[in-house]
């Protein structure tokens, strides 16, 4: 894994080169910048990096103003000595938000974020590319009868105990016989996300989403029920921007 350091304190950067290079995972650091105008000309002279570690505050700006003066689609880790633009840096190609100092650990768990979300996105091109004819209704037993529930009108899934319940966009929920697991398979991943080991949303009943700690965000719905909290795990919120956009 080709990697760009953009910091523009020397001991910073040089500290986070000898750490990536004690991890036992194929990295290459292929360059070091401080500035905006200097990432810029690296970028334009060579071959793009296929990750890249970012500070907030550079010598010449914040690095926000560099990822909105080009167009990078290269996976970003933040790595930073400030909490505050976590939020901010989810709106790029953020694959973890790092607040300093930053541990061998830390680093490690980073990059293994950053290959699994090639591999998703990998596979999400292949998915793409791939017809599959996605669940378009459940068949729902009520006392003594069946009732037909359209998967447009879910709003979410959600696991409570050893029972799973679809809530449809009218605020009623239902009991259903599949796991949150066997429900990734069956619906529409375009229309349906996993955002955390609990809940399953569809990109219809997002409202907003809104900072949260550690990192995270938590997606208000349109239809909610009291007691759960719809919030993101850090670790999916890279892949959540992802969909949200396709």
């Amino acid at each position: 894994m080709k990697i760009l350091i953009i910091e523009d304190e020397k001991l910073a950067a040089d500290r986070l080169e000898i750490l990536l290079s004690k991890i036992t995972l194929p990295t290459e650091v292929i360059g070091k910048t401080s500035s905006i105008v200097e990432t810029i000309n690296f970028l334009h002279d060579n071959p793009p990096p296929d990750l890249i570690f970012l500070d907030i505050h550079l010598s010449d700006g914040d690095s926000f103003h560099l990822l909105e003066s080009i167009d990078i689609d290269i996976p970003i880790i933040f790595c930073t000595a400030y909490d505050q633009y976590a939020l901010e840096a989810f709106e790029h190609l953020c694959i973890d938000y790092l607040v300093k100092p930053v541990s061998q650990d830390m680093l490690k768990e980073a990059l293994m974020k950053t290959s699994k979300y090639k591999r998703l996105f990998s596979n999400q091109v292949h998915k793409t590319a791939t017809h599959k004819e996605y669940k378009k209704r459940f068949l729902i037993k009520q006392g003594t009868k069946y009732i037909l529930k359209p998967c447009r009108e879910a709003a979410f899934f959600y696991a409570e105990g050893k029972s799973v319940f679809l809530v449809g966009t009218d605020s009623r929920k239902y009991v259903l016989d599949h796991s949150l697991d066997k429900l990734e398979e069956l619906l529409d991943p375009k229309q349906f996300f996993r955002i955390n080991r609990n809940i399953i949303v569809s990109l219809d009943a997002i409202k907003e989403f809104k900072s949260y700690n550690g990192g995270r965000l938590k997606a208000v719905l349109k239809t909610e029920l009291k007691m759960l909290e719809a919030v993101v795990s850090r670790n999916r919120v890279p892949h959540l921007k992802v969909w949200a956009e396709a």
